[in-house]
Parts: C-alpha cells; structure tokens; sequence
C-alpha cells in the first residue's frame, strides 16, 4: 500500500503563486504533479492520496483520478503529518500489508519499491532546513538541519519517500511521539532500523525557489523544437528554421521600453537562439491548474494590458488596400477549412447537432461570425506578439508584471517583422481565456462524437465564468469589443487551427466543438 501525503494546502509563498490547492495538484507543464508521481510508483499496488477536506475537486480531476487508480482520502485541516497519517490509516482500515509513504510535494525516481524499512536519501546543495540522515550504527536517526556554506560534510536528505515492514510498529511508533512524524521515524528505527537509499532524481516542489528549478527539469514542447533549459538559460532550436530566426529577430529587436517585457537575448544560434530563463509560471497553468481568487486575475489582465499599451507605442503605417478581417481571419480560414474537409471528408455544408440541439453547419457557421469580426485601425497596426495566449506569457507575482516568450515574429504574408494587429493579440489572449483553449491541450473535457452529432462539455473550477465576465468588461471598456465581436473571433480561430492538429484526432474533434460552444452561446440573428 503506498500513501500520498498531501493533506494540506500549499504554504504561503506557493499559495500566493496558485491559490488553495494541496501540493500534489501543482501544475507542472499542463499536468498535475501526482499524474508525474504515479508513473514512478508500481502498478501492482494500492495507491491512497490524501486530499485537505475542505479541496472540492473539479470533474476533469475526479475523473483523471479515477483513471490512474488512485483513491482520495479527504482529512481535516490543522493537524500535524504524523497525525494526519493515522488519521489516513484509521480510514483505510488496512490489513496490515507493509506501507510505503510519497510526500505530496516530491516526486523522485529509481526507488526499488519492494526495499522495506528504507528512507529514500538524496544529495542537497540548497540552505534550509532539511531531515538530514544520520546513521549512528545501531540505528538511524533523522533530524532538521539548517545546511549552509559552512558545512563541509556530504549531508543525506531524507526526500519524501519512506517504506516501513511493520506497519502496525510505524503507527505505534507514531502513536508514542504524540504525532510527531520525524520522532516517529525516529522510534521505529530504534526498533527496526531504517536504511538509506539513493534515489537516481529527485525534484522538490515544496518550496518556491525548489518549485521553479524543478519544474524547469519537466519541460513540455512542440515537435519541432528542441529545448534545452538550464537553470539560467533556455536554448531553443527547429529544423524550421525560418520560424526560428523570426522569433530571434522579434526577441532581440525589441525597443527598450518593451525590453522589460521579454526575456534577456543572449545569442543567435545555428538553428535558433539562446535566451535568459525565467523562473515564473504560465498563465496557461494558473488559469488551468491554480485556484487564484478574481481579483488577483484582474491584475494579471491590466498587466497584459499594459504590454499592449506599450507595443501600441510603436507604430507602422498601414498598407493600401490593407483588409484585416480578410488577410487575418477569413481567407485564412476558408483554406484551411477546405484542406479540413478533405482530410476528414467532413461536409462543410452539413448541419450538426452540439450538446443534443440543432446548430448550422461549418459553412453558416462562419459566413455568419464573419459581420462580427471588428475592424482595424490605424492605432493598432504597430508592434505586435503575434501569438499572445497564455502558455506564451509568464507571470511574475512579485512585481505583478508579464514576460512574453514564443512571438510570432512575422507578418500575415509570413514577411519577418515586429509589426502586426494588435487586435489579433487580442484574439489570441481571448481565445485562452474565453475559448478555454488551454483546458483543450490539458485535456480537461468530455467529448463523445457520432458523425455529424457532438456532445462536449469543459471541465472547469467555480472562479472561471467570473474571471471572463470581468474581462470582457474591462475589454468592452478599453477597447469598445463586444462580446460578438470577441466570440467572433474565437470562432474563426478554432475553425482555422483543425488541419493543424489531424495528429491528434480527439483533440481536432475538441476544438471543432469548441467553436460550436462559442456559436452555441450567443444569439447571432439578433443585432
């Protein structure tokens, strides 16, 4: 039996960075850190996590549980590790089977899970207060630390992994230090002595500054590009070349007031570039995986607000016969829907059913959005992203400010350039926040699709719905959209990416009706 300890919420800096959640839902890339856990743990046993009481989980988490085996164990809030352990075992009821424990916050690998009586060991170079290993012969000892500089000697970490033979012994032993987890620890092994064992990796997730550094070791990327992240730099690389030095000549062209807004550039690279790596978190994750309260997103939003203000500083004269909603959104579209009905021999002209009503076909769908989607102005032809959604933009909570990574770095012709629409950024960061497309990727939904007959629901927390009223107010007030004009867009959007993703047949599916939802939503006969 192994137990998953993460029976309370994150502590305050973690929590200031995503909210009330228990550490093993911390995102890492578009995954939770228990998804990542269980891969390491053996298939052929029980696995409990534990859960704080007061955690409601969402649908898409109930069910990913649920998939992986895991079994929640919900306990009361204020209450010590140790404490809360015999609480998680009074509720199992177990048979006395050995026990194995996985703090919530770690996730290591190379363990031989059928060692008993081991603590999973680690090498440590951070200064805090660790549970150093101690053996002193007879029996092994744990006991905080403060490491630092100073110390000269190679101190053993115990890293969150512990396997105990007699766990009737580990409860008493427990039982006799009031609760105590490491006293506990302590009095097992007096009686049965408890060995070290290195892990091959380990990575903390437990502090902010072990957080950032362990999460830039999972990394998550596109096939085409090849990452590789140290703790300092990010050096990116593609065989598509042009792309690359697109984004190379965006990154390190920028004007210096809008330096503020990207990472360092360092060089240019064969087949890409070398940039400074930033230890803060997506947007994409926070949105998905957080649970940070609306006011706190409003400051997000005024902050990727403020970018564009600035970029809205830099200028370019608008070219003739310059038609934004044509060269945009619908010419682009309407190819890439055709190349969509071919490889799928789905009829544009077909009419659908979404969620058990009837709706129009692909073909009605976007003649009618087309008189939604707004026009361009002057004053927003000036230097633009180009790919402004979330998993592009970072946040830093300290000085509530963004970093933009990722641009686009040309033109609608595909021409290299700093200078775009500023509306399409627009688009762009609606279509995360009001087109839920990052739920999409993390595949936070449930689609069943028979023909031309779709049901599709988004698995999303509580706070969502108010996090995208408030932004379609504060865009209606900065820049006179509607929520037609905004829909409109999305829709456009999702219909225009679906060639782009036949690798992956579920997920085209999903962002087809995707765009259903958003059509579903509004009245579009109505002015």
């Amino acid at each position: 039996m192994i137990l998953i300890t993460s029976a309370a919420f994150l502590d305050q800096e973690l929590g200031a960075e995503f909210g009330r959640i228990p550490p093993a839902f911390l995102p890492i890339g578009n995954k939770r850190l228990f998804t990542y856990q269980v891969k390491e743990l053996p298939k052929n046993e029980t696995i409990y996590l534990t859960i704080p009481k007061a955690y409601i989980l969402n649908e898409h988490d109930t069910c990913l549980l649920k998939e992986l085996s895991i079994k929640v164990l919900r306990l009361p809030e204020g209450i010590g590790l140790g404490q809360s352990i015999l609480f998680a075992l009074d509720l199992i009821d177990f048979n006395g089977e050995p026990l194995k424990i996985l703090h919530g916050d770690t996730l290591l690998g190379g363990i031989n899970h059928k060692a008993m009586d081991i603590i999973a060991v680690s090498e440590v170079d951070d200064n805090y207060n660790w549970a150093i290993y101690c053996d002193s012969g007879e029996k092994t000892l744990i006991d905080f630390v403060h490491v630092n500089d100073t110390m000269k000697e190679t101190y053993w970490v115990a890293n969150g992994y512990f396997s105990f033979s007699n766990t009737k012994l580990f409860i008493e032993s427990i039982q006799s230090a009031n609760g105590d987890f490491i006293q506990g620890i302590n009095n097992y092994s007096a009686k049965k002595k408890l060995g070290k064992y290195k892990a091959s990796f380990w990575h903390d997730f437990g502090h902010v500054h072990t957080y950032f550094r362990s999460k830039s070791h999972v990394t998550t990327q596109r096939e085409f590009n090849n990452i590789e992240i140290s703790d300092k730099t990010v050096k990116k690389t593609s065989y598509k070349k042009n792309k690359m030095k697109a984004e190379a000549n965006w990154l390190s062209g920028l004007p210096n007031n809008l330096k503020l807004y990207a990472p360092h550039f360092i060089s240019h690279l064969d087949e890409g570039y070398e940039i400074e790596y930033l230890h803060y978190n997506s947007l994409s994750e926070l949105y998905v995986f957080g649970m940070l309260p609306v006011f706190v997103w409003k400051k997000i939003l005024n902050a990727c607000f403020e970018f564009l203000d600035e970029c809205s500083k830099h200028k370019e004269e608008k070219e003739k016969n310059y038609n934004f909603k044509e060269n945009v959104f619908c010419n682009k579209t309407k190819t890439r829907l055709s190349d969509f009905s071919k490889s799928t021999s789905i009829d544009l002209h077909q009419k659908w059913r979404f969620n058990g009503k009837k709706i129009s076909s692909i073909e009605s769908i976007l003649s009618q959005t087309e008189s939604y989607l707004p026009s361009l102005n002057e004053s927003q032809r000036c230097i633009s992203h180009g790919d402004f959604c979330f998993s592009n933009i970072l946040y830093d909570s300290r000085s509530q400010s963004i970093k933009v990574i990722d641009p686009r770095g040309c033109d609608y012709k595909g021409d290299i350039s700093l200078y775009g629409e500023q509306l399409y950024d627009i688009a762009k960061i609606s279509h995360s926040i009001l087109g839920m497309y990052d739920f999409i990727i993390a595949k936070n939904y449930k689609l069943i699709k028979r023909n031309y007959d779709i049901e599709f629901h988004l698995f999303k927390h509580a706070s969502v719905n108010k996090i995208q009223n408030t932004y379609v107010q504060m865009l209606n007030e900065k820049y006179a959209l509607t929520q037609k004009n905004l829909n409109a867009m999305q829709i456009q959007l999702f219909l225009s990416m679906l060639p782009l993703h036949k690798d992956d047949v579920d997920r085209q599916n999903a962002l087809l009706a995707n765009a259903f939802r958003l059509y579903a939503e509004l009245d579009w006969e109505k002015k």
